[in-house]
C-alpha cells in the first residue's frame, strides 16, 4: 500500500503545504500504519499501476476458489490413468489422446473432497467486496444523467 501511495505522490490541494503534508503521512501512519517518507512522495503512473496490481492480486488471494475447477494431468503411464479411474475424489471429464503413448486426462475434484485453499478467507472475500460495490455506489451516485444529452454530469 506505501507504494501505492508514494507513487501516487501528494494530492493537488496539498502539495507543497508542509503542514498539510505532514498531518497526511502522519496520518496513514496512526490509521493504517503506513510510514510515508516525503521524498519517496513522487507521482509516477507505472510504479502506482503496478503497485495497484499487487494489490488486487493480495485481495483476490482471499477470496480463491477451492470448487468447481478442472484440471489435468498429462501422463504415460498406464497405472497412473488406472489409479485415476479408481479415485473416488475425483470425476474424470475426458481423456484425450495426445500421441500414441501419452494421454491428457482432464478431470475435477469431488466437492466432499476438496481442502479449503490456504488463503482462502470467506469473511475477508465478502468484506473486500462489499466495500469495492459500496465504493462503486458513492463514485454512481456522483454522476447525473441528463435526458436529451448524452453527456454526463458529475456532482462535486
Amino acid at each position: 500500500m506505501s507504494q501505492k501511495i508514494h507513487s501516487s505522490g501528494f494530492d493537488n490541494s496539498i502539495k507543497g503545504d508542509k503542514l498539510k503534508e505532514d498531518k497526511f503521512m502522519k496520518e496513514c501512519l496512526e490509521m493504517f500504519g503506513i510510514k510515508i517518507e516525503r521524498e519517496k512522495m513522487v507521482a509516477n503512473k507505472g510504479k502506482r499501476t503496478q503497485a495497484k496490481l499487487c494489490l488486487n492480486n493480495l485481495w483476490g488471494r482471499f477470496s480463491l476458489r477451492n470448487f468447481g475447477l478442472s484440471q489435468c494431468k498429462i501422463t504415460d503411464d498406464p497405472n497412473e490413468l488406472a489409479k485415476m479411474c479408481d479415485d473416488p475424489s475425483i470425476t474424470i471429464n475426458s481423456i484425450d489422446e495426445l500421441t500414441e503413448e501419452v494421454i491428457l486426462i482432464n478431470y475435477i475434484k469431488k466437492k466432499d473432497w476438496v481442502e479449503e485453499h490456504d488463503s482462502s478467507n470467506v469473511i475477508i472475500s465478502l468484506w473486500t467486496t462489499s466495500a469495492a460495490r459500496i465504493h462503486l455506489l458513492h463514485a454512481m451516485q456522483k454522476v447525473v444523467r441528463t435526458t436529451g444529452l448524452s453527456a454526463s454530469l458529475h456532482r462535486h
